[in-house]
């Protein structure tokens, strides 16, 4: 028997829907949900965009509205590599609203916090990959956790910059001045 033909058998024989899939179930999942929160990401980030832009900070809003479509990449990235591995991707819905904003430094905040939740996220699905010896999933996750050292460092960065003006009249200038640095 052909070393193709066994591994083919030893596919379907797992329990998988599809005989060719070369994922297991259990990180098909985990990339499943992260595709979703990839997506949650996005309408995060939009709603942040229209806060921003309701409240006068064109500059901020141009950026969140820059960073809600990098998530909508993210989320393809994602949903591509399960259809390269012959996996379908679940549909993103999601049934948790979007919360509201009460200030261009909450945004911030909310940003950088959210980040984080969503490094260890994917650092989930690299320990997984790792345990199961998936090393081109453990490749995927590392090349989105480089990533995300990016994302968490640029709104660490706001902040520490904020913290100099905290207690200025002039702080939403600055975060405006700040939004537009990084267009």
């Amino acid at each position: 028997m052909s070393k193709l033909k066994e591994a083919l058998e030893k596919s379907s024989s797992s329990g998988g829907g599809n005989s060719k899939k070369r994922i297991s179930n259990s990180l098909c999942d985990l990339i499943n949900r992260q595709i979703e929160r990839e997506f949650k990401s996005f309408l995060i980030y939009n709603s942040m965009s229209n806060y921003l832009n309701y409240n006068g900070l064109v500059n901020g809003a141009e950026l969140f509205k820059k960073y809600a479509h990098e998530e909508l990449t993210h989320m393809h990235i994602f949903q591509d590599y399960l259809l390269d591995r012959n996996d379908l991707p679940c549909g993103c819905i999601t049934t948790d609203p979007v919360e509201k904003f009460e200030s261009p430094l909450q945004i911030i905040e909310k940003s950088f916090e959210h980040e984080v939740f969503v490094t260890n996220s994917i650092k989930e699905i690299a320990q997984a990959a790792l345990n199961e010896s998936d090393f081109m999933t453990y490749e995927l996750a590392l090349k989105m956790l480089k990533e995300q050292v990016e994302e968490e460092a640029k709104f660490e960065t706001m902040l520490d910059k904020i913290e100099l003006y905290k207690n200025s009249d002039s702080l939403n200038y600055f975060i405006e001045e700040e939004f537009e640095s990084k267009l």
